[in-house]
This record gives structure tokens, C-alpha cells and sequence, in this order.
């Protein structure tokens, strides 16, 4: 199997964490098709399917400097038309990690069919398991500078 450049190694770097069973009671928050309830998302997901890639696997590995490389790594591999293999290896990835029923179909064959409302399902079940207060979910922190400091005179 063809894996990007940029995926190469990502199951080692990245393993998957297990939420304790029952924790999203095996279902997914929203619908495959659900992605019209937030339209930026969905234009996001139709239109640019590379950035809401990158950002999805960001929050999933809680990498702030994740979102560029996985972002670059699905436009390659949708340039070379295995964009539902590097989906639906992380679709699986994330379900496994929630407990998430595979539904309607496999993991790959959802990426296929329908690319851009998985990565919308994907991206409102993270926000779903983070309002849970699920710690797996990965809020990104980033590296902030501290305040700027002055000397004085005493």
C-alpha cells in the first residue's frame, strides 16, 4: 500500500490511545451527512479538504505544528488519488480511539464516497468528545511568549 512522504512512520510516532469503553456509547455525534449544519465546516471540507485534514489530525496527536505536515500529506496523496486510503486510515484511527461504530460502511469506503463529510464528521466528533471533557479529544495548546520585560531603574 502507497502511504505519503509525510505519513510515513505516523503509526510509530502516533499510536493509538483507547478511551475507556462507553465513553461516545459507540455511536458517532453526528450524522455522515450532517455536515450542512455548520457551513463553514462544510465549504472548509468541500473546497479545501486538505486543510481540515491537517487540522483534524492536529487535534488528534495534539501537534501545533502538525496541522502544515498532515495537511501537505493528504494533498499528496489526493493528487495521487489515495486521499480515502490516508482518510480512512486515520477515520479508523480516531473511531478506535472513541469506541466509534464503523457505519455506514468501512472506514475506506466512507472516505471514498463521500471525502468531504467524512472529514466534517470526523472534525464535529472531536469538538463533541472535547465538550465531553474527553482529554483524548487533543486541544491544541500553542507556545505563547512571555510578556515583554523592561528594565528599569531602581
Amino acid at each position: 500500500m502507497w502511504v505519503s512522504p509525510a505519513m510515513d512512520g505516523y503509526d510509530d510516532q502516533y499510536p493509538i490511545t483507547k478511551a475507556p469503553k462507553g465513553e461516545a456509547g459507540g455511536q458517532w455525534s453526528s450524522s455522515l451527512y450532517g455536515c450542512f449544519s455548520d457551513i463553514s465546516l462544510c465549504c472548509l471540507g468541500l473546497w479545501c479538504p486538505c486543510i481540515l485534514f491537517g487540522r483534524i489530525v492536529q487535534r488528534e496527536i495534539n501537534d501545533p505544528e502538525g496541522e502544515g505536515k498532515f495537511c501537505r500529506a493528504y494533498c499528496i496523496s489526493n493528487i495521487a488519488g489515495a486521499d480515502a486510503v490516508v482518510g480512512g486510515r486515520n477515520r479508523t484511527r480516531l473511531r478506535s480511539r472513541y469506541q466509534l461504530k464503523e457505519a455506514p460502511c468501512s472506514d475506506y469506503c466512507v472516505h471514498w464516497v463521500c471525502g468531504p463529510c467524512a472529514l466534517c464528521q470526523e472534525s464535529k466528533e472531536l469538538d463533541w468528545q472535547a465538550k465531553q471533557g474527553n482529554q483524548a479529544a487533543g486541544a491544541v495548546t500553542a507556545n505563547t511568549a512571555p510578556p515583554q520585560q523592561t528594565m528599569d531603574k531602581a
